[in-house]
């Protein structure tokens, strides 16, 4: 475990340690946001609620989606397997004393670590001038609506925890696909853009016909944020959350052993040359 706890701490302080990167991502993150709050602010301006969204309820909700979203991101993962696959630097991973997978789940968490805060602060602050530009009633309206408690946001924890494993576990199967193809890059490009639809992350899913649901009922998309969301602001009920956390477990453990078995079966494909 401590070799690990070293990887995530070299990763901590390498990601401090380009303050331009660190700076750049984060001011990325936050156009990505504001983008979307003005998207939402101009649909609202012509006037009443949409469903059960109200412009105040909105606006938390795109801002609770967009850190979740960035917390649960996998710093391209799957390139990084597909690169380290392509190149040959796998080979120098197998000669290290702990595995690649948990090398790199090591070196994905550590590089987070430093921008929670800012992340947290920005991604507030943004909601909160939103909310107050509109009005101290949708400034009161944001942070009374929900139903917020301590056992939401430890059932919040949880699924947060759940969606960065399942997020981690399918880039990396996603990278080992180099193993049997030469360019992988569209598989990366269509799962970062259809996640993106369909996890909630610029339209809630209940805004999506009641068809459409009903197949997203099925798959693990709304696991990524929106159903987080509705955890935390207490719209699920314990028998509720914990069918889905069953279901959701049943997807993560099955992505875990499509990666062992792809692994296990590629491996001995693999070979370095060079020197």
């Amino acid at each position: 475990m401590s070799k690990y706890l070293k990887a995530l701490k070299l990763s901590s302080q390498a990601s401090l340690a380009y303050n331009w990167n660190f700076f750049i991502s984060t001011l990325i993150q936050i156009l990505s946001l504001l983008i979307t709050l003005f998207m939402w602010k101009a649909v609202f301006a012509a006037g009443g609620d949409i469903a059960d969204y109200s412009y105040a309820s909105m606006i938390v909700y795109i801002f609770v989606v967009n850190t979740v979203f960035e917390l649960i991101g996998t710093n391209n993962t799957s390139a990084r397997v597909s690169n380290d696959i392509r190149s040959g630097a796998l080979g120098v991973w197998l000669l290290r004393p702990f595995p690649h997978f948990f090398s790199l789940l090591a070196d994905v968490v550590g590089s987070k670590l430093p921008r929670l805060p800012a992340l947290l602060v920005m991604n507030g602050a943004a909601c909160f001038l939103f909310l107050y530009g509109h009005g101290a009633g949708a400034l009161a309206e944001g942070g009374s609506r929900f139903d917020i408690s301590a056992a939401s946001v430890l059932m919040f924890l949880v699924f947060v925890l759940f969606s960065f494993l399942w997020n981690y576990l399918l880039d990396y199967l996603l990278g080992l696909v180099s193993f049997r193809a030469d360019n992988p890059w569209i598989l990366f490009y269509i799962k970062s853009h259809v996640t993106a639809v369909f996890c909630g992350l610029i339209i809630p899913l209940d805004l999506f016909p009641s068809w459409v649901r009903r197949i997203l009922d099925w798959l693990p998309f709304k696991y990524y944020v929106y159903y987080p969301f509705q955890v935390l602001t207490g719209q699920t009920a314990w028998p509720e959350f914990l069918f889905n956390l069953v279901c959701f477990g049943m997807w993560l453990t099955a992505a875990a052993l499509c990666t062992l078995v792809v692994w296990r079966t590629s491996i001995g494909r693999f070979a370095a040359a060079g020197g």
